[in-house]
């Protein structure tokens, strides 16, 4: 196993055509991978991705008027593109996060939404547990909805505190059969407003 550090922000504001969004940033610090989300700021539809790789960047721009992504690649030899269906309701893995801190979580609710990955487009299924739970992390007690998200045969769990930051406190994501990715939040930062 590896330990990783994963810095998650919304880093500022920016039109994409024509609609106000917010820049979402996931860094993975060590490992030289940094993803961009933009999605509009009244629904949190997302508008584009941008992935950064030491190898490649990727970029999908998201059509919604014509149920189309485009998906450009681009490395230090060549430069790829290709078109992808999407729905309306498409998120990327990062943007995700933010997507489900925004339902109107609450014990027993479930929804679906479809998310692109390198795999494609595929419908993801949550669920939220009946019971809320508490949950021990080095920051303190938290507590949380257990979310379940179903998408093939692949589970994954989110937990999300039920304050009013619906900070995400667990993050647990399928790796192999056997193996997952565990984040887990070890510091976050209250937005402060200028005055």
């Amino acid at each position: 196993f590896f330990i990783c550090t994963v810095n998650l922000s919304v880093i500022g504001l920016t039109s994409i055509n024509g609609c106000e969004c917010y820049v979402l940033r996931g860094e993975y610090v060590g490992l030289g991978l940094k993803a961009h989300s933009y999605v509009t700021t009244n629904n949190l539809t997302l508008m584009k991705t941008v992935i950064e790789a030491p190898s490649a960047i990727a970029v999908v721009t998201y059509n919604h008027k014509i149920g189309k992504g485009t998906i450009t690649v681009t490395t230090e030899n060549d430069v790829s593109s290709q078109q992808v269906d999407i729905k309306p309701d498409t998120q990327d893995p990062l943007s995700s996060i933010y997507y489900i801190r925004s339902l109107p979580l609450r014990e027993g609710y479930w929804c679906t939404f479809n998310q692109i990955s390198v795999e494609g487009l595929a419908l993801v299924r949550i669920i939220v547990s009946n019971e809320l739970k508490n949950v021990q992390t080095g920051l303190g007690n938290f507590t949380c909805y257990e979310v379940l998200l179903e998408s093939g045969g692949a589970k994954s769990m989110v937990y999300i505190s039920t304050s009013s930051e619906r900070l995400p406190v667990i993050i647990k994501i399928p790796f192999s059969r056997d193996t997952y990715q565990c984040w887990e939040l070890v510091k976050y930062l209250t937005p402060t407003l200028a005055t």
